[in-house]
């Protein structure tokens, strides 16, 4: 079983709790293929020199590509920012990502 079957996510900025197995469900139903892949996006606003941008950029690239490629794919953010704030100012200015590991599980991290 995978670590994170019992985490909670959450559904871009919304408050909506789902689990892994639903973002798989929800990604995967349609799907050909016999796998599931997914990518984790570690990363803070506080990364300095504009790299947490830079990064960003080709992040969002590389998930539109294999997005519109796959259907078996799905990125969750994991945020290593210092409040809820940031955390949430970064969902809001990166609307591509669709989930994130909930910001107060910070055990998990």
């Amino acid at each position: 079983m995978s670590i994170f079957k019992q985490c909670l996510f959450y559904d871009g900025l919304r408050k909506t709790i789902i689990e892994i197995d639903d973002i798989i469900e929800d990604n995967y139903l349609n799907s050909t293929c016999n796998d599931f892949y997914v990518m984790f996006y570690f990363t803070a606003t506080w990364v300095p020199n504009g790299t947490s941008e830079i990064l960003n950029h080709k992040i969002q690239s590389i998930y539109h590509e294999r997005k519109n490629s796959l259907n078996n794919f799905e990125l969750i953010f994991v945020s290593s920012d210092k409040s809820l704030s940031e955390y949430r100012s970064f969902l809001k200015n990166n609307a591509f990502i669709r989930y994130s590991l909930d910001f107060s599980d910070q055990d998990l991290k």
